[in-house]
């Protein structure tokens, strides 16, 4: 019922975006795990192959010497004195090796990735800019804009304007170019006096000739609806970490040196002789040398 044939102009909103969904991320400090007992399995083989590793003895060249062990009784044969003995042949020996030995340890950081802790809703509409166009308004009238029933004039710059200047409709009832800007909900309320903040969700945006937003009252408006959604994603990164043994292999002489017999001998031995027969002082003919 319209009883003083009041025209009213109802138009239509475009708005850019026309929704926001998104998601923050929240990083954590990164959270390191220590291996533990990544030492046992070095330590368990200790006495399996570290240590010191000799190799097989080796002769040295200068180092054979043969001794008398056994005498037996001297007989004559002939003019010669002759004894038997047994031999020892004695060979002097060397050895090298080598030494493994864990002489410290290096501290491995593997990262296993992200992984999500913790996920939530973000309260409040981040900041953004949204394009407005509006049509099918009263032509040549200047409309007020309204968020979620509040008015945000001094948040909206109009086509080829100011933020905070007046908003007209062209001859065609038309609003081109508007651009509302959101504040950051983080950075208004330190703000003096504090901007506004708008909650998530789904919010109206309104144009209309009435400075109050009464709709009832107006003779023009458009309206349409903005939704807003927002997470935030905490992660953090595991790192594992575990200590390496470092080995160290070094070369090694022998400490000292070994006397190996290698064999035994008798072998015949002239120990003296006779005076040549004929002449010559008798007590001669019976000299000889004991070695001994």
């Amino acid at each position: 019922v319209n009883p003083f044939d009041v025209q009213h102009w109802m138009g239509v909103i475009n708005l850019n975006p026309p929704s926001d969904i998104w998601v923050a991320k929240n990083n954590r400090p990164e959270v390191i795990v220590n291996a533990t007992g990544e030492q046992d399995a070095w330590e368990s083989l200790a006495g399996l192959g570290w240590g010191s590793q000799w190799n097989d003895w080796q002769d040295i060249g200068t180092g054979r010497n043969e001794r008398v062990v056994a005498r037996g009784t001297a007989n004559w044969q002939g003019r010669a004195l002759v004894q038997r003995q047994t031999f020892a042949v004695d060979q002097l020996q060397s050895r090298t090796g080598i030494r493994t030995e864990i002489v410290g340890s290096e501290t491995v950081n593997q990262s296993l990735g992200e992984r999500v802790v913790d996920l939530s809703v973000l309260p409040f509409i981040r900041a953004q800019s949204i394009t407005v166009t509006a049509t099918g308004l009263k032509p040549n009238t200047r409309v007020y804009p309204f968020f979620d029933k509040e008015p945000i004039a001094s948040y909206c710059t109009p086509s080829g304007g100011s933020a905070g200047g007046a908003i007209y409709t062209d001859d065609n009832g038309s609003v081109s170019g508007l651009v509302f800007n959101l504040p950051c909900p983080d950075l208004a309320q330190e703000q003096v006096p504090p901007l506004l903040v708008f909650r998530t969700g789904e919010r109206q945006f309104l144009l209309t000739d009435d400075s109050n937003g009464t709709l009832s009252t107006a003779s023009t408006f458009a309206e349409s609806a903005f939704h807003a959604q927002g997470l935030l994603q905490t992660n953090e990164d595991v790192i594992l970490s575990s200590r390496v043994p470092r080995l160290h292999v070094g070369q090694m002489g022998s400490a000292d040196e070994a006397i190996v017999t290698t064999r035994r001998f008798d072998r015949n031995v002239v120990i003296g002789w006779a005076a040549p027969p004929g002449g010559g002082d008798p007590l001669a003919q019976t000299f000889f040398v004991d070695p001994s």
